[in-house]
C-alpha cells in the first residue's frame, strides 16, 4: 500500500459513519457472476468488473442474504 491509503480509509469510514448515506452502485452496472452464491467476510476485498470491461477493488462493509454494501478500493 502506499502511505495514504490507510488515511483514505480511515476518512471514507469516518464519512460512513458520519453521515450514514453510502453511494452504492448498482448492481445492474456489474457482470454476473458464474458462482449463484459468493459469501464474503466484513473487511475482505473483492474484484468487481462493470459491464463494459473495467475491473475496480472493493471493501465489503456489511453482507446480509441478498445485498453486498461495499466501498471502492480503487482510485
Amino acid at each position: 500500500f502506499e502511505e495514504s491509503h490507510p488515511s483514505k480509509i480511515i476518512l471514507h469510514l469516518l464519512a460512513i459513519h458520519v453521515f450514514h448515506n453510502t453511494i452504492i452502485p448498482k448492481s445492474s452496472l456489474f457482470q454476473e457472476s458464474p458462482v449463484q452464491q459468493m459469501q464474503f467476510d466484513n473487511a475482505e476485498l473483492a474484484v468487481l468488473t462493470t459491464t463494459e470491461g473495467q475491473s475496480d477493488k472493493y471493501m465489503v462493509l456489511e453482507q446480509q442474504d441478498n445485498i453486498c454494501i461495499c466501498m471502492i478500493f480503487d482510485e
